[in-house]
């Protein structure tokens, strides 16, 4: 199989001699032929713009002329605003402005700015806000009928709150907006359509690899050991949980003062629901014009079982406070979490690598990383005048943005975070297996949804058993029907 950073590797290794001494962004918990394409979205009713014409034929490494291409395209309908500034508001901008850091990632977010400046005739603004206080802030500018900002990027675990007080518009309203377009994440629309509703998207310009997780892992202790590294079953499509479970019941770890098999602490939250749906399973089904639904088929509950396998595994770590610290100093022999840690760990002692987390079967036919609640997505304000303005300001910020930031911030953890060339691959693989459920943008202000979908996962995961989680889905799709019905 072949890579695309893989074939970058001279280009990047000679990079990484020239940008060594450039400083480490540290990422914070946020509290066809086209590889990066996520499938079809649920809902393609959106009005359709014609796609561009002149895109190249094939692109052998980089997504630059793709994402040239759609901005063009854009550009050709005759958007022009008149050296205007336009507003974006968001809970941070790390995904949106370069930084005071030099690097690469730094750079192509810089590049990506002027590109939209230039090709629209604008000039964009970012202001971080809040986000304790964003749903309330918008709220009040929309009851006081003014403006705020012409995009809202917050996070999915609000979108709830934002809908409840009716202060978003739907997306679907907007004219010309192809939300099939590639440069949009195809799952994150349906988890963010209710009813007649889209209320927001995610897209290539709002994705931060934060809110993915990744399986980390000792290669230190694998070699010493002799087992062979699982970088070669993740190109051969073998990467499985039992193989995954064949190196927790290793020699390595199932010594009496062997480690621990795998440790975990920052994702606590979300690891269930994340093995959960790295084996192809699904909280809810969400359709434009339709309530979304909560359920479980019979093939997705045996798939959970994985996830109790997991939990139970008797030589893991279990003190979840202390799971970082346990990987740190070689007691454990995986790490399950949040892909931020990449930025705390570049002079750790212990030689890591990181791998997506693995597939139910062989067969399956990629792997899936679940995106946290955390993931920013864009929407609008209702009482937004120039929809026009908003749509192709959406439009052009993510096609600008199509694959080239992504690559980027994987060529700079390369250069300064990650300790071998396979890991560069393995994040790009995880990037673009990103995934979204409703769930996650509904359950903090339903709990019902909570209890039946993530909350669900973790209660079975310490031991619940699934029929207490369909109970909860049977009451969640009741209050989903009355208000979305």
């Amino acid at each position: 199989m072949d890579h695309p950073i893989r074939r970058l590797l001279p280009l990047l290794l000679c990079a990484a001699l020239l940008l060594s001494g450039c400083g480490i962004i540290v990422f914070s918990d946020p509290t066809g032929e086209d590889p990066a394409d996520t499938g079809e979205p649920h809902d393609t009713s959106a009005p359709v713009t014609a796609a561009p014409t002149d895109l190249p034929d094939k692109v052998t490494n980089r997504y630059a002329e793709y994402a040239r291409a759609y901005l063009a395209q854009i550009a050709k309908t005759g958007a022009d605003f008149g050296g205007a500034t336009v507003f974006l508001a968001a809970p941070r901008d790390t995904c949106l402005l370069p930084g005071s850091e030099a690097s690469v990632y730094g750079d192509a977010l810089a590049a990506r700015n002027e590109a939209v400046e230039t090709a629209l005739n604008v000039r964009l603004s970012v202001s971080v806000v809040d986000e304790t206080s964003y749903a309330d802030l918008v709220l009040q500018s929309v009851r006081a009928d003014s403006y705020y900002s012409d995009l809202l990027v917050l996070p999915q675990k609000q979108i709830g709150a934002f809908a409840a007080n009716g202060i978003l518009l739907n997306l679907r309203s907007l004219p010309f907006l192809d939300l099939s377009q590639p440069y949009f994440d195809a799952d994150s629309l349906a988890a963010a359509t209710a009813g007649k509703a889209s209320y927001a998207v995610a897209g290539a310009a709002s994705f931060e690899e934060a809110t993915l997780c990744a399986v980390f892992f000792n290669r230190g202790m694998m070699e010493e050991a002799g087992l062979e590294l699982p970088y070669a079953q993740v190109y051969g499509g073998t990467w499985t949980w039992d193989s995954f479970f064949a190196y927790t019941t290793s020699s390595v770890t199932a010594g009496v003062n062997g480690p621990n098999s795998f440790a975990y602490q920052y994702a606590a939250d979300m690891l269930p629901s994340a093995v959960f749906f790295s084996v192809g399973g699904r909280f809810t089904d969400s359709y434009a014009g339709t309530a979304p639904t909560v359920s479980y088929s019979e093939e997705e509950e045996n798939l959970a079982a994985v996830v109790r396998r997991l939990f139970t595994d008797p030589f893991r770590h279990t003190d979840a406070e202390s799971g970082v610290s346990a990987f740190h100093t070689g007691g454990s022999l995986f790490l399950l979490d949040r892909l931020y840690l990449m930025s705390w760990m570049p002079n750790s002692a212990v030689r890591w690598g990181i791998l997506p987390f693995p597939k139910a079967t062989e067969e399956q036919s990629s792997y899936r990383s679940l995106a946290s609640g955390d993931a920013l997505f864009f929407g609008t304000q209702i009482n937004t005048l120039d929809t026009e303005k908003v749509s192709v300001l959406l439009r052009a910020i993510n096609a600008a943005s199509y694959g080239v930031i992504t690559e980027a911030y994987v060529e700079y953890a390369m250069n300064d975070l990650l300790r071998d060339n396979d890991s560069a691959n393995m994040l790009e693989i995880i990037s673009f297996s990103r995934t979204y459920d409703f769930a996650f943008s509904f359950g903090s202000t339903v709990s019902e949804i909570a209890n039946a979908t993530y909350t669900g996962f973790s209660n079975f995961a310490a031991g619940a058993s699934f029929g207490s989680i369909r109970t909860w889905a049977d009451a969640a799709n009741r209050r989903l029907a009355q208000r979305f019905g």
